[in-house]
């Protein structure tokens, strides 16, 4: 049969096995033994899951999630200004988002894209919402410090909490407060006690120890600006992209000092001494080289200076300097040879912070030990300047130096420096000199000998090499020297020493040529170096008005810059009026190109160049009163004089312009005088501005009715005047007719 003409069969299903039941084993749960012990005992069941680090309060649901997602763009969208809506509407869709947060506010925290947009929301929160925010989180702040998220939500919380206890302090509280609601310094010392226990441990925490620098802060009354307390770089720039955090409704003034109560203090001591108690002299030494407990450390110490407990034997103080608290106490020698710890911390990135804040809050006999024994053994300070790392100890440690500690670290090294690009110390002995007005003989030209400036240079040169920190030769070889910002800072220090001792490098200054003292002007940094020229109280006023007159002629090349600008309105600010005077009319036949300049209209509409060319004297007296309106406000009220009342504008133009009847006046009176010059009772105290008016006013009615007369009407209806008046009208009278046009030949 062909292929294709096969079928094939139909299957058949073949039957289901019948299972065996005799071969199935019935299985039975047998029930577990119970106990030896009372019947009335029940075993906890055991729990096998174990609470998830990352979400420690439970989930958020994602609808809510949503819902706070749209609350952050909206809230964005009113921080940038991008969406205009009325208040009203404003704090009803905030108070909706506040009551959706109720009972959420731990899983908020702990969600990674709801605690930045809760830190938002806490901006905006009033006192009374902070208070109930606050009370939300109790019992709970330990676990949510060592969360990822959450603990920026507390840091948050406490920065803004320092505004709420400012206004507590000075007896501000909400009109309308539950009694059974803590106030914000009751939940602040709730929280300390709640953190100080287990401070020892937060202090190491990745995530917590921002928060313990945060409350210590707080507690102390320290300042939001100090550098321990501020963000890193990197979290800094993390929180830029996120938008601007501000207060919705009200004006963000934030406080940088607060005022905390008395109790604060108190908690501050408390939170000292139990970390005292809890850390050993080594693992306080470790924790200065750790780099998570390292800034914390500092907040430490700097609160423990504050409250009077650093000289104290076995003060953190003491075990980060290795003992040298207790020695001076006691009365013990000091050890010859410098501690290797204490070196450590000299040259380490993260330990020289630390060390800055110990030299600069340590007790005077501390101080000295350490600089006799550390930073300058034997007035060998020449490795530490130069070093990256200490010589920005040094640096913060040379403003406590006294006149015997100041000549002790010689100037030998500078050059060192010089070529090292490091001059950070040398700055701080020019300024240390300035403010004890001792030591700085011989300064401006030890600075020259260390960039190799010799006699035989050029004064410009020496000028250019200490501004871009450059020796001669390297200043030579390089095409387009760039300013450099320690150079320009050195420079202002110098320009501030004693007046003696800062004229060499004045006269330095002065006797540059106006090309390069343009370009001086014209570049953002060593244009700040005229400015101290001109701000400075030890240079004398001769040299700064040689400085202003030396840009007569050129002062609208001066302007015609974004710099040059602002150099030129200071020193069209410290001027007199004389000087402005001149400067002024210096700069007339530039007017159209000032105007035409993107920055000098700006310049030239300050001067006022059309009032000096019309009326000179008003001129003056603007100038003069804007002297004195720039001056500091005294509470004597001040004194307007009739000459200083402009006139009122009038739209009459035969007012302003002197007429037939003004002449007809003058001549009147002329002819007159013995008539005015009878004694007068009272002194008169009309203005002679109002006066004016007054006599133009009657001037006016009389020439309308010797019009009227002239023209037919009765002589009966002109009243008969006296005084002035009749002198006037009789001139006017007598005044020939010009009614009559001439006629054409």
């Amino acid at each position: 049969m062909p292929r294709e003409n096969r079928k094939r069969g139909k299957k058949h299903k073949k039957p289901a096995a019948e299972p065996d039941v005799a071969q199935e084993q019935v299985s039975f749960e047998q029930p577990e033994a119970a106990e030896a012990g009372p019947s009335w005992i029940i075993q906890k069941p055991e729990d096998t899951a174990e609470m998830d680090p990352e979400a420690p309060f439970g989930y958020l649901d994602a609808d809510v999630k949503a819902y706070f997602r749209t609350v952050d763009v909206q809230m964005r969208q009113w921080q940038d200004g991008s969406a205009d809506i009325e208040e009203e509407e404003k704090r009803a869709f905030f108070v909706a988002a506040l009551t959706e947060m109720n009972e959420k506010e731990k899983q908020l925290a702990t969600d990674p894209d709801c605690s930045l947009i809760l830190e938002r929301v806490v901006h905006s929160m009033d006192d009374f919402a902070r208070r109930v925010f606050a009370d939300r989180l109790a019992g709970s702040y330990e676990v949510l410090s060592k969360h990822r998220f959450a603990s920026h939500v507390i840091q948050t919380l406490i920065n803004v909490a320092g505004e709420t206890v400012t206004r507590e302090t000075k007896g501000n509280f909400p009109a309308e407060s539950p009694s059974e609601l803590l106030t914000m310094t009751e939940l602040l010392l709730d929280i300390s006690d709640e953190l100080i226990p287990s401070l020892s441990i937060l202090l190491n925490d990745a995530f917590a120890s921002h928060i313990v620098r945060a409350i210590l802060s707080l507690l102390a009354g320290l300042p939001s600006t100090m550098p321990s307390n501020t963000h890193s770089k990197k979290s800094k720039q993390w929180k830029d992209r996120q938008g601007e955090m501000r207060n919705l409704f009200e004006a963000d003034n934030k406080i940088e000092q607060p005022v905390v109560p008395p109790s604060f203090g108190e908690k501050a001591v408390t939170a000292i001494r139990m970390c005292r108690k809890s850390l050993s002299a080594n693992e306080v030494r470790a924790c200065a080289a750790s780099k998570v407990a390292c800034p914390s450390l500092d907040v430490l110490i700097v609160v423990e200076a504050k409250t009077g407990l650093s000289n104290e034997p076995g003060s953190l103080m003491d075990s980060v300097t290795t003992g040298i608290v207790a020695d001076i106490l006691s009365g013990k020698s000091l050890p010859a040879e410098p501690s290797s710890y204490i070196a450590t911390l000299l040259k380490d990135t993260t330990s020289s912070h630390l060390l800055e804040t110990v030299l600069t809050y340590a007790p005077q006999p501390v101080f000295d030990a350490l600089w006799a024994t550390h930073l300058c053994p034997n007035g060998a300070a020449g490795k530490l300047a130069v070093h990256p790392v200490s010589n920005y100890v040094l640096a913060r440690a040379v403003p406590r130096a006294n006149e015997a500690q100041l000549e002790s670290l010689g100037r030998s090294w500078w050059s060192k420096a010089v070529k090292a690009g490091r001059m950070g110390v040398v700055k701080a002995v020019v300024d240390r000199a300035a403010e004890l007005k001792q030591g700085a003989e011989g300064l401006w030209a030890s600075v020259k000998d260390a960039f190799g400036v010799g006699e035989d240079h050029k004064t410009e040169e020496a000028i250019n090499c200490v501004l871009c920190v450059k020796t001669v030769e390297d200043f030579r070889a390089t095409e387009i020297p760039e300013p450099n910002v320690q150079g320009a800072l050195l420079l202002q220090s110098l320009l501030r020493l004693p007046e003696p001792h800062n004229a060499e490098l004045i006269e330095d200054i002065l006797a540059l040529p106006l090309p390069s003292l343009q370009s001086l002007a014209h570049h953002p940094v060593s244009s700040r170096i005229l400015d101290v020229l001109l701000d400075a109280e030890s240079v004398p006023k001769k040299a700064k008005t040689r400085f202003v007159m030396a840009w007569l002629g050129h002062y609208h090349e001066l302007v015609d810059d974004r710099i040059g600008s602002r150099v030129g309105e200071r020193c069209w600010k410290w001027c007199d009026t004389y000087t402005k005077e001149k400067i002024a009319r210096s700069v007339m036949d530039q007017e159209q190109a000032l105007a035409a300049s993107f920055y000098g209209k700006y310049f030239a509409r300050g001067l006022n160049l059309y009032l000096l060319r019309k009326k000179p004297y008003e001129w003056r007296d603007f100038v003069a009163r804007n002297v004195e309106a720039a001056k500091p406000i005294q509470k004597q009220e001040p004194v307007v004089t009739a000459a200083q009342i402009s006139p009122p504008k009038t739209k009459k133009k035969r007012k302003q312009e002197e007429d037939e009847i003004d002449i007809l006046f003058k001549k009147a009176k002329k002819s007159h005088m013995g008539a005015l010059e009878a004694p007068v009772a009272a002194v008169e105290t009309t203005p002679p501005q109002k006066k004016r008016m007054k006599e133009e006013d009657e001037m006016d009615t009389l020439f309308r009715k010797t019009t009227k007369s002239q023209k037919g009407a009765p002589e009966d209806d002109i009243k008969p005047s006296t005084g002035v008046n009749a002198t006037v009208l009789a001139a006017i009278r007598a005044a020939p007719s010009g009614d009559k046009k001439k006629r054409r030949h």
